[in-house]
């Protein structure tokens, strides 16, 4: 039997990547008719524990212990900012978008951001233009 060795250059995907675009719910990719002018401009993002270190173990915790230690930030940023956002996945969106069409005024076109998106590849070469404040992991 003759096996040949494959290069990644010809290896192909098995599972589909789903576009950033779509990271998230119906709300969260669609919200931009809900904003204002002024979040739209400027918004502050913050992060917050859902469960507090007291229910997790009432033994170790006090009910107002509000520590909260956040790891794996950098492995989001890899996986979601890393590569610059590109035409192909506003195209891919536009595609999927196109049948969706459950929205608060019934069945209709499902908006997104798309100028928003198309801006960020355009004026920012794919890069969302963000400042992230944070300590590295294991600070």
């Amino acid at each position: 039997m003759n096996i040949r060795k494959r290069t990644m250059k010809e290896y192909k995907r098995k599972n589909h990547e789903v576009p950033r675009l779509l990271f998230g719910d119906a709300y969260t990719i669609g919200s931009n008719d809900f904003e204002s002018n002024e979040a739209k401009e400027k918004s502050v993002y913050y992060m917050c524990a859902r469960k507090f270190l007291s229910k997790i173990n009432t033994s170790l915790y006090r009910e107002e212990d509000t520590r909260y230690i956040h790891s794996g930030f950098g492995r989001i940023i890899d996986y979601c900012l890393f590569k610059p956002i590109t035409m192909e996945e506003i195209y891919e969106t536009d595609r999927f978008l196109a049948n969706a069409m459950v929205t608060t005024k019934g069945l209709a076109k499902f908006n997104y951001p798309r100028e928003l998106w198309v801006k960020i590849v355009e004026d920012y070469n794919g890069r969302i233009p963000i400042q992230i404040k944070a300590l590295p992991d294991g600070f």
